[in-house]
């Protein structure tokens, strides 16, 4: 009859070994008739659809998990997104025909959360984010700080041998060491990031930003003409 429940008879043979195994099972389990009507659901499956058993049994499976080929019960696999309290999300199911399944049951449906799949990805994606803005980081800093050096030292030379110089000289001496002071700034700053921020620059374009990103704590700055 369409919609059977289970058959839990105990003197069935190896009925309760199986069955007790179904509803223990870690993984989220239905067992459906030949007639693709659900006749059970363990723990997990309910768990996982957020629904009891009773609400899942006697539904078709084609009505919980639409597939556009019948047959794919036999031994198939598809994905289909489920109603949730949370929000919709994906559901991986694999089925196959299993004519000694407990119960008398002609099909298993193994469920997967299809989140954990995609938070994954996310995870890999942004591990892989990071690696390329640490490298990047990395290269920055080789390529700018020896230049940079070198530039510093010009300065501090060019200091020395024009001795003392008009305010308006002057005046552009402090400025450019003020901007060299600014891009060794940004240099320490970047070496010091743990875990970027972004912000956005241009139309959708992003880059490091360098105000919100998290860093390495400094000790307080020593005052002045103290080593």
């Amino acid at each position: 009859m369409a919609g059977e429940m289970l058959n839990t008879d105990a003197g069935t043979s190896g009925a309760a070994p199986l069955l007790a195994f179904f509803h223990a099972c870690p993984w989220p389990l239905l067992l459906a008739g030949a007639d693709r009507v659900i006749q059970a659901a363990n723990v997990a499956a309910e768990r996982l659809l957020a629904r009891a058993a009773a609400e899942l049994v006697g539904q078709s499976v084609e009505t919980l998990f639409p597939v556009e080929h019948p047959e794919a019960l036999a031994d198939g696999r598809w994905t289909v997104m489920i109603a949730h309290p949370d929000g919709p999300f994906p559901v991986e199911v694999s089925a196959c025909a299993a004519p000694t399944a407990p119960g008398g049951a002609a099909y298993v449906l193994q469920l997967h959360d299809g989140r954990e799949d995609r938070l994954l990805f996310e995870e890999k994606v942004k591990t892989a984010e990071l690696a390329g803005i640490f490298r990047t980081i990395a290269t920055v800093n080789h390529e700018i700080n020896n230049p940079l050096f070198g530039l510093m030292a010009t300065l501090q030379l060019l200091r020395d041998e024009l001795g003392p110089q008009s305010p308006s000289v002057e005046k552009k001496l402090d400025r450019m060491e003020q901007c060299v002071e600014r891009i060794k700034q940004i240099t320490d700053d970047l070496s010091q990031v743990i875990r970027p921020a972004r912000r956005t620059y241009a139309a959708d374009e992003k880059m490091l930003d360098l105000e919100r990103a998290r860093l390495v704590p400094r000790p307080p700055a020593a005052p002045r003409g103290e080593p």
